[in-house]
């Protein structure tokens, strides 16, 4: 054997002449081969002005001087690359890198690292690990997936553990290094998602108790299941149900006395038992029952005020500013003990004037009472709806006649006597052919008037007879 086994360098044997030569070449390569250091590993041609000593790892597909030497140390020794053969385990340092890679007896590979990590003061992946950020990962992706070699595997948990309470543990998002939204439980143990818009000033969105699951948007939870702080709340669609057979209700805070109770079952406090229907209840925030409970109907729509009902416990939430139903939107029936109370203090009039008993009378001459049948005399409930489930209203003819007047003889008679009064109008007053109303109550004036016109005809007559 002329070479060693591993590294292929030349042995001096006995009675060789010049044998220095030898010795030389021997060094050659262990200079080129022990500690090895390369310039790179991903080139196929060799540098234009290499320096004596420098390193490569041929990269396959070589060519020029490096043509058929793929995988290979070449080093650039005495004026010309040598190429040396790796053996598998052999192990290079590539310096573009900063990288230790191993020959595996088909190529150049990232040494691998060890299977287990322990007590290492800071791990920094593609980034350096600092004394607050012990464990850095820079990286647009992280995936932790299940163990699929444990047995009963498939779970995935990522655990975030505090010393006590008063630490945060939380899931921190920023923008730009500024703290952004935090989900974790911050100051004490209650479930919190916060947001800022700059990273200095936070709010609280949404916090959830961890003793009794109480959920609060914009506040604090309480004894209520879900509480909401101050502000708008809208939905475009939802439900709110609770479990069969009990009580499922909302409550909202009016004030430092009063709240109100949202409920879609019975309520044994009040003793008002209407299944399904929905129903707003007036409590104290002690809890005492102040009665009057407000029902809506869901199998045909019905409103009612159950209770005691005073002056005020159904109104508007301004006064003089709005309207009950529409044109196309009216009430069936409207239902009083006592009639309907209009206002009529002078105190609240203006520009009042009398009304002529000669123009009245001509009103009253033209205007003709008439008796009719309604063209949709109401709408009746009938099986659900395929989408909602709710009862669908189907329009039917009057089955009664009625008595009463014509919008459009009241109109004629009113413009012929160049009188404006509020007895007639138009839905959309913008739209001449919207719909037409009448008040019966502006009818009555015009009526009185002409009574008390012919009242007078009727005493100035008897004076004269008399």
């Amino acid at each position: 054997m002329s070479n060693t086994p591993l590294l292929g360098l030349p042995y001096l044997m006995a009675a060789q002449a010049q044998k220095h030569i030898t010795h030389n070449e021997a060094l050659r390569a262990l200079d080129a081969l022990v500690q090895i250091g390369v310039v790179s590993r991903d080139r196929t041609r060799p540098p234009e002005n290499p320096v004596e000593g420098e390193r490569h790892l041929v990269a396959a597909g070589g060519t020029g001087a490096f043509a058929g030497q793929d995988g290979r140390v070449a080093a650039f020794q005495d004026g010309a690359f040598a190429f040396y053969a790796p053996q598998p385990g052999w192990l290079a340092f590539v310096a573009a890198e900063k990288m230790l890679v191993v020959f595996d007896g088909n190529g150049w590979a990232p040494l691998p690292g060890p299977r287990r990590l322990d007590d290492l003061e800071g791990l920094g992946i593609n980034a350096a690990a600092d004394a607050t950020n012990r464990l850095i990962a820079k990286s647009d992706a992280v995936l932790l997936t299940h163990d699929d070699v444990t047995p009963g595997s498939g779970n995935v948990r990522v655990t975030i553990n505090k010393a006590q309470g008063s630490n945060a543990g939380a899931l921190l998002f920023q923008t730009g290094y500024s703290g952004r939204a935090e989900i974790g439980t911050v100051g004490d143990d209650r479930l919190r998602v916060k947001v800022s818009p700059d990273g200095q000033g936070w709010t609280s969105a949404v916090t959830i108790d961890g003793a009794t699951g109480a959920l609060g948007i914009g506040t604090e939870p309480s004894q209520y299941r879900l509480e909401l702080g101050s502000g708008e709340f809208s939905s475009a669609a939802g439900r709110f149900d609770g479990p069969a057979g009990r009580e499922t209700t909302l409550s909202l805070l009016r004030d430092a006395s009063t709240r109100w109770k949202l409920g879609m079952s019975a309520d044994p406090e009040s003793g008002v038992d209407r299944g399904s229907d929905f129903i707003l209840h007036r409590f104290t925030d002690g809890g005492a029952y102040l009665g009057t409970p407000l029902r809506i109907a869901r199998a045909d729509g019905s409103l009612a005020v159950s209770g005691k009902v005073r002056s005020r416990d159904l109104a508007p939430s301004g006064d003089n500013a709005y309207s009950l139903g529409a044109s196309g939107a009216r009430w069936s029936s409207i239902w009083s003990a006592n009639g309907v109370i209009q206002t009529s203090d002078e105190r609240d009039k203006t520009e009042i004037a009398p009304i002529a008993p000669d123009v009245a009378g001509r009103l009253v001459d033209q205007i003709a009472p008439v008796t009719f049948r309604w063209a949709e005399g109401g709408r009746e409930p009938v099986g659900p709806g395929e989408t909602t489930g709710e009862p669908v209203l189907v329009a039917r003819t009057g089955a009664r006649r009625h008595a009463g007047f014509l919008a459009q003889d009241v109109r004629a008679a009113l413009l012929g006597e160049g009188l404006d009064i509020a007895a007639w109008g138009l839905d959309d007053p913008d739209r001449p052919e919207s719909r037409q109303w009448l008040r019966p109550d502006q009818m009555i004036a015009v009526l009185w008037s002409a009574v008390r016109g012919l009242r007078a005809s009727q005493a100035a007559q008897g004076d004269a007879s008399g």
